[in-house]
């Protein structure tokens, strides 16, 4: 019997890929709204905070996707390419948001 690829495998790459873009889009628009702004944003704004609150979502949804990976890889009737790439793509993306936003607290 042929196997069929995992669909915890498939949602984790789909979630992956959502939140990559999504954690890009959000590092990019706070980058400009800090060089824009005179004087840097007001950590109080409301811009900030929704920016803020949008940019933790899209961390979640990549912690979500790598444990859907996870549970991916660990199944041994399925295929586990997606989880592999799903995985290999999640973690760095979550790693590198992590690393920015230590290195903008520390400045």
């Amino acid at each position: 019997m042929k196997e069929k690829h995992s669909g915890l495998a498939i949602s984790s790459f789909v979630g992956t890929i959502i939140s990559i873009i999504g954690l890009s889009l959000s590092v990019a628009v706070a980058g400009y709204l800090e060089v824009t702004t005179e004087g840097g944003v007001d950590e109080e704004s409301v811009e900030a905070m929704l920016l803020g609150l949008v940019l933790f979502f899209f961390m979640f949804l990549s912690l979500v996707s790598v444990g859907l990976a996870i549970a991916g890889t660990i199944q041994k009737t399925k295929k586990r390419l997606f989880a592999i790439i799903s995985l290999s793509l999640a973690v760095p993306a979550f790693l590198v948001v992590v690393g920015l936003m230590l290195v903008g607290m520390s400045g």
